[in-house]
């Protein structure tokens, strides 16, 4: 009978307390399962997301300098947003020409002109003054990240390397890479103008003043945009399976277009979108290089979107501000003009 009771004593002590083994082997397990865990759900590396406004306009737009103005008013009161406009110029109808239209661009679709898309993904107008509140409304980190390079092979011909990096590992990517090509101080063209017809909506505006037409310079006019259609099904798409920090690039070759009046005042805007939704998750700008051989791209020391001239005090040449922003009309102060600082006193 003692034996019986040791033997019992024996059964219930190795059930009521595993060995040493087995609780160490347990550890372990659980370890290694919150260590992929909490692998599986770090936070993202984000990055600095640049902001896109695309503006629908044309020259037969009477109501377009209104939107180019507060367009050019809008870097003054947002200077804390990094952003870009492309300005989309589309013709009034499919019988109507529009001198710097890009018939590729045709897929961007308004319901009205002036009108702006914020990274394709919400429509506004000029008229309820809400631009800067909607731009200042979105993200401005993203864990999308975009850089441009553009080498220039020959005299019209460059070389075009879009580089995205995401802040995680994604094994279901539905992502694809565009580039635009866009131009300053574009003309002159004459620009209808209804400054007198809707002087109470703009009572400041310096269009009340010109005559209809006014001879005009435009900025940030798109002159190409690749791939779109069936180009884009096949090129710019990025891989299924991307890692976190892992860049993945993709070169496209240009050869400059004959709209094109000054190769000096030209830049690349790369663009990374969403495939499903359309949306452009961020983008990076970089001015084209005037020497054959050279690049410029990740690491210029210019903000991407300072554009050249060949006379760095000349009136004609497009003025930044240090985060490379366009200053349109030229304000007093610290600029950049060609690639240098240079001090503006005028108006002072």
């Amino acid at each position: 009978m003692s034996k019986f009771f040791s033997l019992i004593a024996v059964l219930l002590l190795s059930t009521a307390a595993p060995s040493t083994a087995t609780v160490q082997a347990t550890a372990q397990s659980t370890t290694a399962q919150s260590t992929v865990t909490a692998q599986a759900t770090a936070a993202p590396q984000l990055y600095p997301r640049t902001q896109v406004i695309e503006e629908g306009t044309g020259t037969w737009c009477g109501v377009c300098p209104f939107g180019m103005e507060v367009l050019e008013n809008l870097y003054k009161e947002v200077k804390d947003v990094p952003y870009i406009v492309i300005a989309v110029h589309q013709a009034q109808n499919a019988y109507s020409r529009e001198p710097m239209e890009v018939f590729d661009y045709r897929f961007l679709t308004f319901q009205g002109f002036p009108e702006v898309w914020i990274n394709r993904k919400k429509r506004t107008g000029f008229f309820n003054y809400e631009l800067p509140l909607v731009l200042k409304e979105q993200s401005q980190q993203t864990p999308f990240n975009i850089k441009t390079k553009i080498t220039k092979t020959d005299t019209f011909d460059y070389d075009i390397t879009l580089t995205t990096t995401l802040g995680f590992d994604n094994h279901n990517t539905t992502l694809r890479m565009q580039y635009v090509l866009i131009e300053d101080h574009v003309g002159p063209y004459m620009q209808a103008n209804y400054g007198q017809r809707y002087r109470q909506y703009f009572p400041h505006s310096a269009w009340l003043n010109k005559p209809n037409p006014a001879q005009t310079f435009y900025n940030d006019v798109a002159r190409v945009i690749y791939p779109v259609g069936e180009s884009a099904e096949r090129e710019g798409v990025l891989p299924t399976e991307m890692r976190r920090g892992v860049p993945v690039s993709q070169t496209f070759h240009i050869f400059l277009p004959g709209s094109v009046q000054n190769a000096s005042r030209l830049r690349i805007v790369g663009l990374l979108l969403d495939t499903q939704t359309g949306e452009i998750l961020n983008a990076d700008q970089q001015k084209l290089p005037t020497v054959v051989g050279t690049s410029t791209g990740i690491h210029s020391p210019l903000a991407p979107n300072a554009a050249n001239s060949s006379d760095a005090h000349s009136a004609n040449a497009p003025h930044y501000d240090l985060s490379g922003r366009p200053i349109y009309p030229a304000q007093p102060g610290l600029h950049i003009v060609n690639g240098k600082k240079i001090l503006d006193v005028r108006g002072v």
